[in-house]
């Protein structure tokens, strides 16, 4: 104890923190920065599987658009591994009724665009189909492919398209409409990543 001009002071002696204390505080801050690096940065299973249905919705929409601005017949082809969009004649083939001369004003030759229009599904998955009057979603086989008729006048074929993990882990089906060739969720179901 110190005396300084008649009053007496208790010596403080300030305390820091050990490097034991410092090494710690880091760890767990260390810690708590990778796990919110991992759950904000790792691929969400659903958003993946979200993903490989929009490309398949994009194709269909164009061709349910397409077929009644241009008059003519789409298809899609579903594939084991990807999908194919493209006029039910190719240009060039004889199409029956067309599009008039008055009528393609504005419209883009079908003959002058790149045929046809794919998307490739993700690898991670494979494709099951369901029909008018099926029961239930079968496997599109390797070499084999399903078509989906899109016409100028009146609705399509209303289908649904499923995707599935090959591990498992997820599985989504979408109904079409067939007035509009989008997509509505029908079904799914995404096991933890």
């Amino acid at each position: 104890m110190k005396v300084m001009g008649g009053v007496r002071v208790q010596g403080s002696r300030e305390r820091g923190f050990t490097l034991l204390e410092i090494v710690v505080v880091f760890s767990i801050l260390a810690l708590m920065a990778g796990s919110a690096a991992f759950v904000f940065l790792s691929p969400d299973p659903e958003k993946r599987i979200r993903k490989a249905h929009s490309g398949i919705e994009k194709l269909a929409f164009e061709a349910r658009s397409m077929a009644k601005s241009y008059q003519v017949p789409f298809v899609l082809e579903f594939y084991e591994d990807e999908v194919r969009m493209a006029p039910l004649n190719f240009p060039g083939e004889t199409s029956g009724e067309g599009v008039s001369e008055k009528e393609n004003k504005g419209l883009k030759d079908l003959a002058s665009m790149p045929w046809p229009r794919t998307h490739k599904i993700d690898g991670e998955y494979f494709v099951k189909f369901r029909g008018w009057g099926d029961k239930d979603f079968y496997r599109i086989e390797r070499d084999k492919s399903v078509r989906w008729v899109h016409l100028p006048k009146g609705p399509c074929e209303p289908i649904a398209v499923e995707l599935v993990a090959h591990d498992g882990s997820a599985r989504m089906s979408r109904i079409f409409h067939p007035l509009t060739g989008r997509g509505e969720d029908y079904e799914s179901t995404i096991y933890g990543d």
